[in-house]
């Protein structure tokens, strides 16, 4: 497991907007645009 694979949940995201968010960002084809580069740019925001 990746240290990005559970990324902690911003509290201006609600959980169940936040688990759809993990569930699409998880899926293999995204190669680049994976949940680390999302936890990256909700870190830079």
């Amino acid at each position: 497991m990746n240290p990005g694979d559970n990324p902690a949940r911003p509290a201006a995201i609600p959980e169940p907007a936040f688990a759809d968010l993990l569930t699409a960002y998880r899926d293999p084809h995204r190669h680049y645009h994976d949940i680390g580069h999302i936890e990256a740019m909700l870190a830079e925001l």
